[in-house]
């Protein structure tokens, strides 16, 4: 509400936007502290009010830090909250830039009997997805019932891709996690593919993966591994 005035009958009003982090993990104690500082806002959900995406250095990729990458917002790392709090002014040029503080590398993960459950990305593949915009163009999706994604979701709009609800054979089905849909469950000659399959294909650029899943609809979809913390939420 604010108003500032500069030089003859200038006027600019100002609106307070409210930080909106998105974390897929509970942040720890002195981020939460950070962010309280910070009176920002931590979500577990993604949306397009969503301001920051924190992806730490050398953890798994969230759908919702390849969606913030492809709509220009900021992925950070814990260590931008702490810079934001140990500022001297809160106004530029002392605000701590966000793409200092974006994560060097990221982990994709890797089907069962790759060798190794993760490989590490450069997160530089990330951001050269913003010039992607067609990369699914002509493939439709459908989310398995009672699964919803709304970062890889937003992905697959954005590159190009159709979310629909109705299940056809022209369609992939993302299924959730390392969970396979059974086949019988699957319409006639429609193929599946996990989510975390899927952010590695958007990922890396493979555009022929989808392209052979959808040619080999008997094809069930690849065991994705987990990391340990989410693998026993599996079990439980």
């Amino acid at each position: 509400g604010d108003v500032f005035k500069l030089g003859h009958k200038t006027c600019f009003r100002l609106r307070l936007k409210p930080i909106l982090l998105y974390s897929s993990t509970d942040l720890l104690p002195d981020l939460k502290a950070h962010a309280s500082t910070l009176d920002a806002h931590v979500c577990t959900k993604w949306s397009p009010q969503v301001t920051h995406v924190i992806q730490e250095a050398g953890s798994e990729l969230v759908p919702a830090a390849v969606a913030a990458t492809l709509t220009h917002f900021p992925v950070v790392t814990g260590a931008w909250l702490a810079a934001m709090t140990s500022r001297k002014f809160f106004a530029a040029p002392d605000l701590p830039n966000p793409a200092v503080y974006q994560p060097d590398a990221v982990l994709l993960p890797q089907p069962s009997g790759a060798g190794a459950p993760y490989m590490r990305t450069p997160f530089s593949a990330v951001l050269a997805l913003r010039s992607e915009t067609q990369l699914l163009q002509g493939l439709h999706f459908t989310f398995s019932r009672g699964f919803e994604d709304a970062g890889l979701q937003a992905c697959i709009s954005l590159l190009g891709g159709v979310v629909s609800e109705a299940p056809s054979k022209e369609s992939l089905m993302v299924t959730s996690g390392t969970c396979q849909t059974p086949t019988d469950a699957l319409p006639p000659a429609m193929s599946a593919i996990t989510a975390a399959e899927l952010l590695v294909c958007i990922t890396t650029k493979d555009r022929g993966a989808l392209n052979c899943r959808l040619a080999s609809p008997t094809q069930p979809p690849r065991k994705v591994l987990l990391p340990p913390g989410q693998q026993q939420q599996q079990q439980q």
